[in-house]
């Protein structure tokens, strides 16, 4: 099959959403074309970035065929995430009291995306073709044809949009978009510490911005540390030893000290959500949809939640690009991703407004003892209910 030819399936982007996308289509028997997969055909090793993984995007994987080839050696299950303030006050979250749940699992990208792509040589007949700069779309007869900057042009039935920054899809397809924040910059890297991380997930409210402290599989921690550009750069300038320093300080000493492993990454954060998810025969998926502050490890998994409810067209329609299908899609995603995306932006606000009083940390104690409250956060965060196994 040539792109000329046309498919049935056509991915645009790369990374685990749409590597994802791809086998999902494939196992539809569908035909693929993917437009990206560099990143994810990558076999390096130097991505420092870990993914919290919840039992739904765990469930969606282990129906793919994709969990048995993460080596279980490389995967941290965890059962409890403490959040702490620079002013104090303290949140406890545990899953619900139901035997054999867990919160997740924290998940190397390196790991996932190698489970991805042994998948994927397995799964059939996928074409793929290098990621291309979009500059026109045009829909007819029951097709969709996508035109490239080099003039390249791929026809397909529908078209699944999986680009992250930078993607030009979206705009083309005239989804607006609702931005929440100016721009940030996420840290992110690998540090031992000198206290052992008992497999918790932590959450630092420092006053710098959010620290997330997250355990790997292998003892040491994942971070991610989201403060302003200006900071950001100073702090890389410090090289990995003065970076682990400031880590120290910045999470109090929870797990002693941190000396790094390997230098840090950095990327730019854009809050924002596209106020369409779908236009004729083109959806958004992930970040082209949505993208969210990582302070609560929420964007890759809404991401795995939209294949979820795309999965039954790509398996069961006829025609996977038909309108109505799409519309029942979008209204089945829309309430769900913009209460996502509102609430925690609104909830990180909050929670890192400084607080000289020390009136939200007394709230916070409270809050803390609110199980049934506790529980309705947990069931959000987690996703649809599963049957995995501790």
């Amino acid at each position: 099959m040539s792109p000329e030819d046309g498919a049935d399936v056509l991915v645009v982007g790369d990374g685990p959403i749409a590597a994802s996308a791809a086998l999902i289509a494939l196992r539809g028997r569908r035909r693929v074309l993917w437009l990206g997969g560099e990143e994810q055909a990558s076999s390096s090793s130097d991505d420092p970035r870990l993914f919290a993984l919840a039992p739904s995007s765990i469930e969606l994987l282990r129906r793919l065929g994709v969990w048995a080839e993460i080596p279980p050696d490389e995967v941290q299950l965890y059962e409890e995430m403490h959040v702490f303030w620079a002013e104090g006050g303290r949140l406890h979250f545990l899953p619900p009291t139901r035997r054999g749940m867990i919160l997740g699992a924290m998940v190397p990208a390196v790991s996932l995306r190698r489970g991805l792509e042994r998948t994927l040589a397995a799964a059939g007949a996928l074409i793929r073709r290098p990621r291309a700069v979009l500059v026109a779309r045009e829909v007819h007869a029951g097709r969709i044809s996508l035109r490239a900057e080099d003039g390249c042009a791929f026809r397909a039935r529908v078209v699944l949009d999986c680009e992250g920054r930078g993607g030009t899809l979206a705009d083309l397809a005239g989804s607006p978009r609702r931005l929440y924040e100016p721009r940030v910059r996420a840290i992110v890297g690998v540090v031992r510490s000198s206290l052992p991380h008992d497999g918790i997930a932590r959450q630092v409210f420092a006053r710098e911005g959010p620290l997330g402290l997250l355990p790997r599989a292998d003892g040491a921690l994942g971070y991610v540390w989201s403060v302003s550009e200006p900071l950001a750069r100073s702090l890389l300038a410090m090289g990995p030893e003065g970076l682990a320093q400031r880590l120290s300080e910045a999470s109090a000493g929870l797990l002693g000290r941190l000396t790094p492993e390997g230098p840090p990454a950095s990327f730019p954060l854009v809050i924002q959500r596209r106020l369409r998810l779908v236009a004729p025969r083109l959806v958004l998926l992930g970040d082209a949809a949505r993208t969210v502050h990582p302070f609560a490890g929420q964007g890759l998994n809404l991401g795995f939640r939209d294949l979820l409810a795309l999965e039954p067209l790509l398996k069961n329609a006829p025609d996977p690009g038909a309108w109505v299908l799409l519309r029942r899609y979008e209204r089945r995603r829309y309430p769900e991703d913009a209460l996502a995306v509102a609430g925690l932006e609104t909830l990180r606000r909050l929670l890192s407004r400084p607080d000289p009083w020390g009136m939200r940390a007394r709230a916070l104690d409270l809050l803390d003892r609110a199980e049934c409250l506790k529980g309705l956060f947990v069931r959000l965060a987690i996703g649809p209910e599963t049957s995995l196994p501790p």
